[in-house]
């Protein structure tokens, strides 16, 4: 270690791991996304009104105008009535869902089979989670709500019919 300064090898090694904390960082800031159907302001979905846009942010992500079903408040509806509401384009709010008991625990499965694998297909039966499959949305069901074209709004959203 002769004639080599060892506070100038720590300044260098310091400086190095300080400019690539600077560019992990920059990768780190993402565009904003839509967490239900993947859009992005570079490539908004485009609806009968135009592109879409940014309706607001949930812990799970942002949501896009796309995503969403605007409902205004219903005396009849089972939910909510005195509320106007912003329904997520997700599974669990989805008429499709299909719930059952399978082995004597609570799952879900997709009635489309959007949930299905193609080994799923070829055994002739559908693919099921767990409650907390779909509500934390695993990669399945991701993919599968990302795909979806045949979303129906579930029952207990929809006014009550008259009588």
């Amino acid at each position: 270690m002769t004639g080599v300064d060892q506070s100038d090898n720590r300044s260098a090694y310091l400086g190095i791991k300080r400019i690539t904390a600077v560019k992990e960082r920059e990768i780190m800031v993402k565009t904003k996304e839509c967490h239900i159907c993947g859009c992005t302001e570079e490539n908004p979905c485009i609806t009968d009104e135009g592109p879409c846009s940014w309706v607001f942010e949930t812990r799970a992500g942002h949501v896009c105008s796309a995503c969403v079903v605007k409902l205004p408040p219903d005396p009849t509806r089972e939910r909510y009535p005195d509320y106007n509401l912003m329904i997520e384009k997700v599974c669990i709010n989805c008429a499709n869902l299909i719930k059952d008991q399978i082995s004597g625990k609570e799952s879900y499965t997709c009635e489309i089979g959007l949930f299905d694998t193609d080994l799923d297909a070829t055994r002739g039966s559908y693919q099921w989670f767990a409650w907390s499959g779909v509500k934390r949305r695993n990669k399945t069901v991701v993919k599968a709500r990302r795909s979806c074209k045949e979303w129906k709004l579930r029952q207990g959203w929809q006014p009550k019919a008259s009588v």
